[in-house]
C-alpha cells in the first residue's frame, strides 16, 4: 500500500524565489509582490478571477486543504542547483520542513516542474519542489496552474504521477496531465483525503441508474446524485470507476492549450494499483462502453446540469451456478459436522465463496 499522506486543513509552505546567474536578468522591481500573489491571492484584472495556488488547492479540495507560509526574500544561484541556495537562504529556526522554490520562468535545460519527497534534510528542509512563474523569458505567458500542483502535490502527499500507463488519464487528472490545469479524479481526491470513503458508490452487481454529480462540483452531492461508481472486476483484483467531468469551473474549462478537460463527458477508468490507472472510455449521451468479459455495460442516457446520468449494467458470471450450488451444500454440511476444526475450514470455504460470488456480480 502506498503510504500518501492526506493534505486536510493547513500546510506550511517556505516559498524562495530563485535566480540562475548563467541564465536570469534582475527582475522587475514588484518581484516580490507577483510570487506573493500567484501563491496566496491572484486576481485576474479583468474578470476578478482568482488565479492563485491557494485558490487552485482550496477548489480541488472542496475547501479542505489549504496554504500557509511565508515568501522569503530572492536568492541567486550561481548555476541550475538552486534547491540548495534556496534551503541555505532561510533564516535560523525557521520552522519549515518543505520549500517551494519560483523561478522566474521554466524555458531551457534543469527549469521544469520538479518535486523531491523526504530527501536528507539541508538546513531543515526535507522536500522541496521547483516551480516558475512564467513558461518564457520575457516573463509574458503564466506558467499552468497545474505545473504548481502537480509539483507541490507530490512534495505534500507523496502521490506519485499517474502518467506511466498507456492509456492514462491525461488531462482529466492533475497528477497525469503533465502541467495540465484540471481537478483529479475520484480516485486521486479520495486518496488525498478530499473524498470520505463511502462516497463513492460500490456497484453490486444488476443494473443501477444514477445521476453522477461532476467532480468539479460541490461534494459530497445533493440527494439523488453521487460522486462516483466503483465496480469490482470479476477476473482481477482491479476495479473500474465511472465518473462525470463537466467544464464547470476555471480549472475544467479549456480556454488556453493544454488546460481543461479534453470534453464533457463520462469517463471510465480501470485501477489496478493507487499509481496504475488506465483510462478505459469516455462517453458521451447516448455512447455505450461494455467489456463482454467482465459482463459490465455502461451508458451515458442523458446531460444533466453539473453531470450525467448513466445507467450501469453488470451480468452474472457462468461460475454462479456451480458457487451458489457449493455453498448450499458446504453450509449444509457445516449443520451436521461434529467436528469443530473442521466446521472451520468450512466456513472459511463459504468466505472464500461467497467473496468470489459477490465478484462475479452473482445473485
Amino acid at each position: 500500500m502506498a503510504n500518501i499522506i492526506p493534505w486536510v486543513g493547513a500546510n506550511r509552505i517556505a516559498i524562495v524565489p530563485v535566480f540562475n546567474r548563467q541564465v536570469d536578468s534582475e527582475p522587475p522591481p514588484d518581484w516580490a509582490y507577483q510570487v506573493r500573489n500567484r501563491v496566496f491571492y491572484d486576481p485576474d484584472p479583468a474578470t476578478g478571477v482568482d488565479r492563485s495556488f491557494q485558490n487552485y488547492i482550496k477548489t480541488l479540495s472542496y475547501g479542505t486543504a489549504w496554504l500557509e507560509g511565508d515568501v522569503f526574500p530572492s536568492v541567486w544561484s550561481e548555476d541550475a542547483t538552486i534547491n540548495i541556495p534556496a534551503m541555505n537562504s532561510l533564516p535560523g529556526n525557521h520552522g519549515y520542513k518543505h520549500l517551494v522554490a519560483v523561478l522566474p520562468h521554466s524555458f531551457g535545460e534543469h527549469r521544469g516542474g520538479l518535486a523531491f519527497m523526504d530527501v536528507p534534510a539541508v538546513n531543515g528542509i526535507t522536500s522541496w519542489a521547483r516551480v516558475a512563474l512564467y513558461e518564457d523569458r520575457f516573463l509574458t505567458a503564466r506558467q499552468p496552474m497545474g505545473v504548481w500542483g502537480m509539483e507541490i502535490l507530490h512534495m505534500e502527499t507523496m502521490f506519485l504521477d499517474l502518467y506511466l500507463t498507456n492509456p492514462n488519464l491525461g488531462s482529466y487528472d492533475v497528477m497525469a496531465g503533465a502541467g495540465a490545469t484540471t481537478h483529479a479524479t475520484a480516485h486521486t481526491k479520495q486518496a488525498m483525503g478530499w473524498l470520505a470513503h463511502g462516497k463513492i458508490l460500490n456497484h453490486s452487481g444488476g443494473t443501477t441508474d444514477l445521476n453522477l454529480q461532476a467532480i468539479s462540483m460541490p461534494q459530497p452531492p445533493p440527494p439523488g446524485r453521487v460522486t462516483a461508481v466503483r465496480i469490482p472486476s470479476r477476473l482481477t483484483s482491479n476495479h473500474f470507476v465511472v465518473e462525470a467531468r463537466v467544464a464547470t469551473d476555471q480549472y475544467e474549462k479549456r480556454d488556453s492549450p493544454g488546460d481543461g478537460i479534453p470534453m464533457d463527458a463520462v469517463i471510465i477508468y480501470e485501477v489496478v494499483s493507487i499509481f496504475t490507472v488506465f483510462l478505459r472510455a469516455t462517453l458521451s449521451v447516448n455512447q455505450t462502453f461494455t467489456i463482454a468479459g467482465e459482463g459490465l455495460t455502461v451508458k451515458v442516457t442523458q446531460s444533466i446540469p453539473g453531470g450525467f446520468s448513466v445507467s450501469i449494467k453488470t451480468t452474472p458470471g457462468a461460475e454462479c451456478g456451480q458457487l451458489r450450488e457449493e455453498i448450499a451444500a458446504l453450509r449444509e454440511d457445516v449443520r451436521t459436522e461434529e467436528d469443530p476444526f473442521v466446521r472451520r475450514q468450512m466456513r472459511a470455504r463459504i468466505a472464500t465463496l461467497t467473496a468470489k460470488a459477490t465478484q462475479l456480480g452473482c445473485p
